[in-house]
């Protein structure tokens, strides 16, 4: 039986095989994080999927409030009101931050307009200029999209969710993630391409007939 690759089917190949999260992000849902009667988390809600949480709940779209915030299913992580919430890694490498539906989550029947936070990547312990982003949340899901590339942490700044005693809470929901690959593993995946490079390539070459 014989079996020829080309280059570039070798390359996708290794890729599948020795790193196939480098090739598919991974969305936060949500709908899988217990919740008691209330519709609020059952326990402290500080870790979830490898990512750590601070300041952040889950919340059922029917326990209180008001706001289409949930994307699909029931749940959405809320933030806080007042203050900054965070989502961050205790270990190295880091994250990169996609994209995610956010929105307001109302507590009052009082109108409330469109409400801006600003949502910052760090990297080495400081903000990054380069990741600093101004959205405009309303009561129903938008998806906005980030871009924040190999950072360690992400603030959701919502002070201005209660400018003038507006009584309203962060909501996310489906936030698009993918962690950074080891440098290991980027090291075996350029070795590997490596070495199947140079074995296409003697095949081909064995191939090929002489001609003189």
């Amino acid at each position: 039986m014989k079996i020829n690759f080309t280059v570039k089917e070798a390359a996708v190949a290794l890729v599948l095989a020795v790193s196939p999260q480098l090739l598919h992000a991974q969305v936060l849902t949500f709908d899988d994080v217990a919740t008691n009667a209330s519709g609020f988390n059952s326990s402290a809600f500080s870790s979830y999927q490898g990512y750590q949480f601070e300041n952040f709940g889950v919340l059922t779209t029917s326990a209180i409030g008001t706001g289409m915030n949930a994307v699909s299913g029931t749940k959405f992580a809320y933030g806080q009101a007042d203050g900054s919430s965070f989502i961050y890694r205790n270990s190295t490498p880091g994250f990169s931050l996609f994209d995610g539906w956010l929105s307001y989550r109302q507590f009052t029947a009082d109108p409330i307009g469109p409400l801006a936070i600003t949502v910052f990547g760090y990297r080495a312990g400081e903000v990054d200029a380069a990741y600093q982003s101004q959205v405009l949340l309303t009561n129903s899901a938008q998806l906005f999209s980030f871009n924040f590339v190999n950072v360690e942490e992400v603030e959701f700044a919502t002070q201005n969710l209660q400018v003038n005693g507006l009584s309203t809470v962060l909501a996310v929901d489906h936030v698009r993630l993918e962690l950074v690959p080891e440098p290991s593993t980027v090291i075996l995946l350029a070795v590997g391409m490596g070495g199947m490079l140079v074995v296409v390539r003697r095949t081909r070459d064995r191939r090929t007939p002489y001609s003189g």
